[in-house]
């Protein structure tokens, strides 16, 4: 960052446009939605009116991306089309295959599965032909397709494929995203501690990395795995709580209501029904509230034997009855954030940097 803040200071005013279209993608490559749109937004009406129509593709294309991690689909697919019809006019094939890429995506978060995977197979012949080294890439989308629609075992398989390829391009950043998708593979197939094993290694790679927003991703799907296999709900609910907040600093708000409802979750399986009542309608980054602690029995001092489970009380009927409408809201919320993050993934789309680079440094982001 500190090279570009210099090469503003020295760029002449008809290369400023580049200067912020890399910013963009440095910011949109660790994960800062807010300040890579904010500088792609500054780039591209200034390439519009007079600049590099290819280098206008690249970022129309960068800022589908942006688009599609915060839920803009239709922005996203304009952009996406846009960024095609660039590419196909200036005859350039990688970006008009990538653009497809995009637009593919964007099937998949409406939720059309069929129309992604089919385009999907388009991209890939288009790949073949123009650059295999974005196989992985979208080797990685479509296991994510698959896992939508409930096909773990053939979602699995394809992100072996895009895990050792991106080993071998050593691209970081796309690997450790496979890995948090395969994570997910694992939890929706009931693996839940292969599950908390894959988010972990992926939150290690994103923290070595400095993506901080993705390593909030993994820490996230670590603690669904937790819930999910019954380890510590109470610690599970306030460490999800703390997430939330996190998430919300982040401006990360899908991510921060799925922190949420783990936290509710995993303080009813704990049995604290009103704490989980409080911390569904209380707005982050408000404290969580307060959990009753028991006190702690004594234990011999070599051995530690667990608890035997007690059922807890079953509530009033009248009680339950008032509960209904809450909780079937909370549930048509929850099915459409639980699809949104299973298939959104961010980490899907085929950034640029500009040409010439090694293998490393070119950059297929999300």
């Amino acid at each position: 960052m500190e090279l570009l803040d210099e090469a503003q200071r020295r760029a002449p005013a008809g290369e400023l446009a580049i200067v912020h279209a890399q910013r963009g993608l440095m910011h949109l490559r660790m994960g800062s939605s807010t300040q890579a749109l904010r500088e792609l937004d500054i780039a591209a009406p200034m390439l519009q009116l007079d600049g590099d129509r290819v280098e206008l593709a690249r970022v129309l294309l960068n800022r589908s991306v942006i688009h599609i991690a915060t839920g803009r689909i239709r922005q996203a697919r304009d952009d996406a089309r846009r960024s095609a019809q660039l590419a196909h006019a200036h005859d350039h094939p990688v970006l008009a295959a990538k653009a497809l890429h995009n637009d593919g995506y964007c099937d998949l978060l409406l939720g059309d599965v069929p129309a992604a995977l089919s385009v999907f197979a388009r991209v890939e012949r288009l790949y073949q032909d123009v650059n295999p080294g974005f196989l992985p890439v979208l080797a990685l989308d479509r296991a994510r397709a698959l896992l939508a629609v409930g096909l773990t075992d053939e979602a699995g398989h394809t992100l072996d494929q895009a895990i050792d390829g991106f080993r071998r391009q050593r691209l970081m950043q796309d690997y450790a995203e496979a890995e948090l998708a395969r994570a997910q593979c694992a939890l929706d197939a009931g693996r839940h501690a292969e599950a908390r094993d894959w988010a972990r290694r992926a939150e290690t790679h994103f923290r070595r990395r400095g993506s901080a927003a993705w390593a909030r991703r993994a820490e996230l799907m670590r603690l669904r795995s937790d819930l999910a296999r019954g380890a510590a709900p109470r610690s599970v609910a306030r460490r999800a709580w703390d997430l939330a907040a996190r998430f919300a600093e982040l401006d990360m708000p899908d991510d921060g209501e799925m922190a949420r409802l783990v936290s509710v979750r995993a303080l009813i399986a704990a049995g604290h029904l009103t704490a989980a009542a409080s911390t569904a309608t209380a707005p982050p980054p408000t404290p969580p509230p307060p959990i009753p602690r028991p006190t702690p029995r004594p234990r011999h001092p070599t051995l530690h034997r667990a608890s035997p489970r007690r059922t807890p009380r079953p509530l009033p009927r009248a009680r339950l009855r008032a509960g209904r409408p809450w909780m079937g809201r909370r549930r048509t919320g929850r099915r459409r954030t639980a699809y949104w993050l299973r298939v959104r993934g961010r980490g899907r789309h085929r950034c640029r940097v500009r040409e010439g680079g090694r293998a490393g440094s070119r950059s297929m982001c999300g």
